[in-house]
Parts: structure tokens; sequence; C-alpha cells
């Protein structure tokens, strides 16, 4: 057939009719020949931290499954032949580096990155090629995205060489949202002492490793603290006011999560104690407290004598005591129970021969440094020790002495009534000396008991140099301003007494002498 149209058919259109018919002729020929195969295509997800039983062992996680491997492989009988297969990368994940995905290829030993539709090729003798897909962390919540590779029919003219064509196969490759990622951290504290143990706890929820089984082999979630450690609870015993940061993710390794807590530290005074003195006035028992200043409060007592209480109740004597304050801070003090009781007063009393109405106390009191004394009278006081007292009128009187220590102003008290009536008394002396020697420089007689008294004093010639009506005024040895001379003298005092009328005299003579 074709020998006859080509001997008969010698012009240029005929020639060309002849050529299209051969082409349509073996076209025919070839396309009742081939056969159609279908690719076997397949992927696997490399999750290795979920175990194999677990949900999410072979789900894509956007930007958290290191290896996906797309496998297409050709059937045994198409070994020897090499197969170039047309595909095209469709869905709603976005192919690019900055995008949802990569996909890549293996050629000639290298990694190389795929386009949106190329050609996919399985050498001859291979019964398979591998593509590595890798998602990428967006960071934004667009729920589950789908990767669709397409592989279609081979071209026609090759379809016809090898007599095969493809059956046209669609993979697709869910890509799903990580779950969000929470870290719950101990919120900020305080510690009471400088030292103690500072719990803080940080804690990851969430994420893809919240969908992992209590089985997994590695740790769902991982933890960097600065310079303390991974472990997500830690131990601290801070000196002063710390900041304690951590960094913290997933298996995924995407999501990063820090936050700080900051552990305040106190700082306390010095612990200062102080026990001082406690004076009690008899032998009973006094209190003694013990006064704190600065520490951290919460503190412990240990005295001496075996009291745990802030103050003791004890008799006299010196005392010790150890404060501990709640962080171990120690001080001693010491302080005393200080008995300083006066001694018990007594006095007794003699009537002045001299003086009318007067007595003169004998203060009896043992003796004690610094104790002071105070006499009441009733017509009125005295501080001395052993005093004389002139009383207003005759009668019965209640005389007190009161004596007080120096150190705690300890005071006892004693009493006593006594009768005080008026008497006479006289008494001259028979000498004396006005040399101004401070010395018996006077002549005065020692009257009392008198109502009436006058004292006149002679020369030896009788005359008149000294007169006076003052019981208690004196000679001084002159006469007209001038010293009298040496020699003896005569007095005679004029008198009567108290409650009487009579009036009497008593006389007699003094020396003067210089």
């Amino acid at each position: 057939m074709f020998v006859f149209c080509l001997e008969k058919l010698n012009n240029k259109t005929l020639m060309q009719k002849v050529f299209y018919i051969l082409t349509f002729f073996f076209t025919i020929i070839f396309a009742n020949a081939q056969t159609d195969y279908e690719l076997l295509v397949e992927y696997d997800v490399n999750n290795n931290f979920f175990s194999s039983t677990s949900l999410g062992h072979n789900t894509i996680f956007e930007g958290c499954t290191d290896t996906i491997i797309v496998t297409i492989s050709k059937p045994n009988d198409l070994l020897s032949i090499p197969l170039d297969i047309p595909y095209q990368l469709a869905g709603d994940a976005v192919l690019g580096q900055y995008q949802d995905y990569q996909i890549f290829a293996t050629s000639n030993n290298g990694i190389i990155p795929m386009p949106v539709d190329s050609i996919i090729s399985i050498p001859a003798n291979n019964l398979s090629v591998e593509l590595k897909v890798l998602t990428r962390y967006d960071e934004h919540d667009e729920a589950t995205e789908n990767i669709h590779l397409e592989l279609q029919r081979l071209p026609l003219q090759v379809s016809m060489l090898l007599g095969i064509d493809i059956i046209p196969n669609t993979l697709i490759l869910p890509i799903v949202d990580q779950a969000e990622l929470n870290l719950n951290l101990t919120s900020d504290f305080s510690v009471y002492c400088a030292g103690d143990d500072a719990v803080i706890e940080a804690q990851l929820v969430g994420g893809v490793g919240g969908l992992m089984s209590e089985s997994y082999s590695v740790d769902p979630y991982y933890y960097e603290w600065s310079q303390i450690g991974t472990a997500a609870i830690q131990t601290e015993n801070p000196t002063e006011t710390t900041e304690y940061c951590v960094v913290a993710t997933d298996i995924c390794g995407s999501q990063i999560l820090n936050k700080c807590v900051t552990v305040t530290v106190p700082q306390y005074d010095s612990l200062e104690a102080n026990l001082g003195i406690t004076y009690i006035c008899a032998d009973v028992e006094g209190e003694l407290c013990v006064d704190i200043d600065g520490g951290a409060g919460n503190n412990t007592f240990a005295w001496s004598n075996g009291s745990t209480d802030g103050c003791i109740f004890d008799y006299h004597d010196e005392y010790t005591v150890i404060v501990t304050d709640g962080c171990n801070e120690q001080d001693t003090a010491a302080g005393e129970v200080y008995l300083d009781e006066a001694p018990d007063p007594f006095f007794e009393y003699l009537v002045i021969p001299y003086e009318n109405l007067g007595m003169e106390f004998n203060n009896y009191t043992p003796a004690m440094l610094g104790l002071s004394y105070y006499w009441d009278f009733g017509d009125g006081y005295s501080y001395l020790k052993d005093p004389f007292h002139v009383f207003n009128e005759a009668g019965i009187h209640d005389v007190c002495l009161e004596v007080t220590t120096a150190i705690a102003g300890c005071k006892k008290e004693y009493s006593d009534f006594l009768t005080v009536d008026p008497h006479y008394y006289f008494y001259v002396p028979n000498a004396f000396t006005p040399n101004d020697d401070a010395i018996n420089d006077y002549f005065r007689p020692m009257v009392t008991g008198t109502r009436m008294y006058e004292l006149f004093v002679y020369d030896s010639f009788g005359k008149l140099v000294f007169n006076t009506t003052d019981v208690s005024a004196e000679w001084d040895g002159t006469y007209n301003g001038k010293p009298a001379a040496e020699g003896t003298y005569v007095y005679k005092a004029v008198m009567s007494k108290e409650l009487d009328v009579v009036i009497f005299e008593e006389q007699g003579v003094v020396n003067l002498i210089r």
C-alpha cells in the first residue's frame, strides 16, 4: 500500500497527504498497543516523638514534623524504563521558602527544591523516587491546610513511544496547625529568710507536646532557666532579691515562650537583744523582759533559768538569754533582777535639856550606801540622819522616819508616838575665852522651860557690862565695843517658869579668860 501510493503520486500535494495518512496509521497502531499503569504514591511521617499507637504519630504538624517522605513507585515490569512524570502542586497550602512548605527532590546526590509544576523523574533500573517535604510554622491559626501532589499522564509523544501511560493520581498531605503553647510560671513571691528554699515551677500546656502520651521516649517540653538548669521545677536559695527567667518550648521548638519570676529576699536589720535590770524592793519574784531590735521576727528565747518566754519572773539574780529569730540569727543579752530592799528603820529620842519642847533623835537604821532619810514631825520635817527638833507645842506627836535606797528608791518607814512636855533647865558654863578662835568664844546660859527671862552680867566692881531678855543671846566679852578685862564676872538670871507666875533668880560667877 505504502509503495503504491508513493509511485503513483509524485506531486507535492499528494506527497503531503500520503504522509498524514501514514502518521495517523502509526498513531492508531501505537494507541491501540499502549498499557495504562497506576503508580503507587504514599508518604511517611516521621514523628518519632510520638508512640506508634498515638493518634499524632502520622500527623503532619506545621513546622514540627522533621521528615515527610513521599515515595512514588512504578511497577516492577517498568524497572528498565525511565519515567518523567508530569506533576502539579495545588491545594490551599502555599509553596515557598517563606510560605507554608517546601518540597525537595534528590538529584545527583543533591537536594533541590521543586517548582509548582514540573517533572518527577524515575531513572531506569530504579523502582521509586523519594521526595522530601518540609513545613513551616507561620504563627497563624489557619486550621488544616492541604498539599495536593497531582501526578498527570505522560506526554502523548512519550506515551506513544513507550506504549504506556500513567493513570492520574493525587496525593493529599494535610498540614495541621500546632496547638497553641502556653507557659504558666510561679508568680512573684517572697521568702522569709535569705537562703531559704525558693521553689519555682514552669509548666507548659498545649502545643504538640501536649498530644504526647505518657509513654513518650523524649520529653514533650523543654525548659532552659537562666544559669540554673533545665528541670521544670527548680529549688533555689537566694540570698538577695533575684529574678529567674525561663525559656520554654515543646517538642517542636517552634513556639518559644519566656517568662520571669522575681523572688524577693527581705533584708532585716541586725538582731540586737537588750536586757536591763529589774529592781525589786522585797525578796519576791521580779519580771525581767528582753527588748529586741531588728531581726526577722518570729523569735525564740532560751534563758539561763530554763524559761522560753520573752519575759521571766524570778528572784534576784543575774540572768542571760539567747534570742534566735526566724532566720536563725542569734544574739545574747545579760541582765539582772536586783534586790534593793531598804533596811528596817528605827530611832530613839531624848529631851534636849537646854531647849524647851526640843527633842534629839538618834537614828539606828542599819547602814546602807546612799541611803536617804526623811523625818516627818507633824509640824516640820528634816532630811538629816540624826536631827533634833523643837516642837511648836507640848503634847503627843506622831513622828515618822522614812528611809529610801539610792539605786531603786525602795522605801521603808517607821513611826512612833512620843509625848513632849514643857520643862525647866538651867546651865551656865564657868568660863569662856573670847579670842576669836571659834572655840568657846561666847558666854550664854542654857535655859529651857521659862516664860520670862532676863540676864545681867557684872564686873568685879559691880558695874553692869551685859544685859538681855533673849534666852538665845550671847555675850561676846566686850563692853562698849571694847574687849572686857580678864577676870571673874558675876551673872544673875531673873526668870519665871512655863505655866508659873513665880519669879526667881539663878546667879553665879564666870571667868573670862583671854
